[in-house]
């Protein structure tokens, strides 16, 4: 037993603690830089995390690169946080923008195969900022002003809160709005 218990803790030891890094914004802007992050660059297993007790620096991060990440969570811990969008990102769960949160969507697209919930601010001020639904069961919460959406064959998403899409809405797949308010100012494709 105590053998068992020796192993356990020996290769315990080598196992991740965590599939999350938190943005320190200690180096630069730049998301793909590893010292950055607690736990290196994110990547599409790892959770990011922006705005929690680990952001210490004067740097808010910009996506200088496609990247990727598990789970994006913005500004739901303790400090304000910004997030800049003007390359691809690709999400393979939620994006979480908290009360003390804002995502800046320039340019690129944003692929999300989770859900979106938005108690803070995004601010999609790009002609060419979307934002892809590509998951299969997914939802949108809170108010979001989007540029351009598409709702992906394959996907069923529910909206939970009114949203508004300046340029483009493309449905693909199933788009439950239920009774919430869907404003459009430019098409639907």
């Amino acid at each position: 037993m105590k053998f068992f218990a020796l192993l356990l803790i020996i290769c315990g030891s080598y196992l991740p603690l965590a599939a999350q890094t938190s943005w320190t914004g200690t180096t630069s802007t730049d998301w793909s830089t590893a010292t950055n992050w607690t736990n290196g660059v994110p990547a599409d297993s790892i959770d990011a995390i922006i705005g929690d007790d680990h952001f210490t620096g004067p740097y808010h991060p910009n996506l200088s690169a496609p990247s990727f990440c598990r789970s994006l969570i913005l500004g739901s811990g303790s400090k304000s946080s910004s997030l800049t969008i003007d390359r691809t990102l690709v999400v393979s769960q939620d994006i979480v923008i908290g009360n003390v949160g804002t995502l800046t969507h320039f340019f690129a697209v944003i692929f999300i195969q989770g859900s979106w919930y938005n108690k803070g601010s995004y601010n999609a001020s790009g002609m060419h900022a979307f934002v892809t639904f590509n998951g299969t069961g997914q939802s949108i919460h809170g108010t979001s002003r989007f540029r351009n959406l598409t709702i992906n064959k394959g996907s069923t998403t529910t909206l939970n809160g009114d949203i508004s899409v300046i340029r483009t809405l493309s449905v693909k797949g199933k788009f439950n709005r239920g009774v919430n308010l869907v404003t459009l100012s430019g098409g639907i494709i």
